[in-house]
C-alpha cells in the first residue's frame, strides 16, 4: 500500500527485497534465455537486467510520491536525475571502450546511475516531509543485501555444476526452469525460517 507512508520503511524493505530476487536469477539465466529468445551468442539481455533492477526501484518510490509529495519537488527530482545521466553517458561511453568492453555498457550505467540519482532524492523528500528514521531500518536493510548475496552465491555456485552457457534449446529451456526452481526454493527457505525481516 503506497498511500500509507507510516510502513514507508517496511515498504522499502519490501521493495529491495523483491527487485534483488527477481533480478538476480534473470541475471545468472540472462544467457540461455538470450538463446532461446533470440538464437544470438551475444548476450544483450544481461545489461538490461541491471537497468530492471534500478527501474524497479526508481517506479516504486515515484508511485509512492504521487500520494506523498509535491509534483513540483517529484518533478525536480526527475530532471536531475535526466541531467546527471545525459552529463555523464558520454564519459562512461569513452571509459567502457578504452577498457574493451561494449560501447553501450556506458549508456546502461549511465541511465542506471540516473533511475538510482531520482530514487536516492525523492527518498530524501519523504524523509524530510515525514521526519522518518532510517537509521532504525538500516539492520534490516542489511540483512535484505545479505540474504540475497548468499542467494547469488549459490546460484553461482550453480553454475559451476549446470553450466549456463549451451548451444541446445531444449537443454536451454531445462537450465531456465532449474534455475528458476532453485530460485523458488530458496525464497521458500527464506520465508520459512525468517531469514530477511521485511
Amino acid at each position: 500500500d503506497y498511500s500509507n507512508i507510516n510502513n514507508f520503511n517496511s515498504i522499502m524493505n519490501k521493495i529491495l527485497d523483491i527487485s534483488l530476487y527477481i533480478c538476480i536469477p534473470l541475471m545468472i539465466i540472462s544467457t540461455p534465455v538470450n538463446k532461446v529468445i533470440f538464437n544470438s551468442s551475444f548476450n544483450f539481455i544481461f545489461p538490461l537486467f541491471i537497468i530492471l533492477f534500478f527501474y524497479l526501484l526508481f517506479d516504486s518510490i515515484i508511485n509512492i510520491c504521487i500520494n506523498n509529495i509535491s509534483n513540483k519537488k517529484r518533478n525536480i527530482s526527475l530532471i536531475i536525475g535526466f541531467i546527471i545521466k545525459l552529463l555523464i553517458e558520454i564519459p562512461l561511453i569513452n571509459a567502457s571502450f578504452r577498457m574493451g568492453y561494449d560501447l553501450s555498457l556506458g549508456s546502461i550505467l549511465s541511465i542506471s546511475l540516473g533511475l538510482f540519482i531520482t530514487f536516492i532524492i525523492n527518498i530524501f523528500f519523504i524523509v524530510k516531509k515525514y521526519k522518518i528514521n532510517l537509521l532504525s531500518n538500516f539492520s534490516n536493510i542489511l540483512n535484505i543485501i545479505y540474504t540475497n548475496i548468499i542467494y547469488l552465491l549459490v546460484l553461482v555456485l550453480c553454475t559451476l555444476i549446470i553450466k549456463v552457457d549451451n548451444d541446445s534449446y531444449i537443454i536451454n529451456i531445462l537450465i531456465i526452469f532449474f534455475y528458476l526452481f532453485i530460485s523458488i526454493v530458496f525464497r521458500y527457505i527464506i520465508k520459512k525460517y525468517k531469514l530477511t525481516k521485511i
